[in-house]
């Protein structure tokens, strides 16, 4: 009932029922962990993100299939993230790249992990004056590692694709066209095919195309 309220929007009803839920002091062990996933999940809608991911800890992640342990470890690390809390995001991050099962997972938490450590340069809590242009080559070492990994060959498309996009943060156009092109020749050797990348590839390099007023090619 509380998830539907949440789901309709009326956020009060589910609070105020959440509320007296915690306060029951028959409410089963058992169910706690579930209680507090809801709680999450309403401060989530809430925009609250902190006191989302402080309500989601509280979960059992042991309860959770092996295959979605990990995902779970990497949603807390979003809201750790979305919530200023960079420390706990990095954490969260480094359970779910030690965890995931899913090579791309492991991908994307690696890569927000990186992320967060540049963050935590940038606020003080980590020693060191490595700049955001060293801290951005370790993200392109560290996805060039992955690449030549068994486990990764089918997702070289998705590894390119995001070496691309580092390259244009930093304005290097033509290694991140190269990249882009790298993305797509690796896909067509991944089957079966990974459409949704390739189609984000293909928008990206026709979106330096048309910026390079190269609209044949766009």
């Amino acid at each position: 009932q509380v998830k539907n309220y949440i789901q309709s929007g009326d956020y009060i009803q589910a609070r105020v029922l959440l509320g007296y839920i915690e306060k029951d002091r028959l409410l089963p062990s058992r169910l706690k962990p579930l209680v507090a996933e809801t709680q999450g999940f309403l401060f989530y809608k809430l925009k609250k993100y902190d006191s989302a991911a402080a309500y989601l800890v509280k979960t059992d992640y042991s309860l959770y299939k092996r295959m979605v342990r990990p995902r779970m470890y990497y949603l807390t690390g979003q809201l750790f993230a979305l919530g200023g809390d960079s420390l706990q995001a990095v954490t969260y991050f480094a359970k779910a790249k030690s965890g995931a099962l899913d090579p791309l997972l492991s991908i994307y938490s690696a890569l927000a992990e990186a992320s967060m450590k540049n963050t935590q340069r940038m606020q003080g809590n980590l020693t060191g004056t490595v700049s955001n242009k060293e801290d951005e080559n370790k993200h392109m070492a560290l996805l060039e590692k992955l690449a030549h990994r068994d486990k990764f060959r089918r997702y070289k498309d998705v590894i390119y694709y995001a070496q691309a996009a580092i390259a244009l943060k930093n304005g290097d156009s033509t290694t991140g066209k190269t990249l882009l092109q790298s993305s797509i020749q690796a896909g067509k050797k991944i089957t079966p095919p990974n459409d949704w990348q390739k189609s984000r590839t293909y928008f990206a390099l026709a979106g330096l195309n048309y910026d390079e007023n190269k609209f044949f090619n766009a």
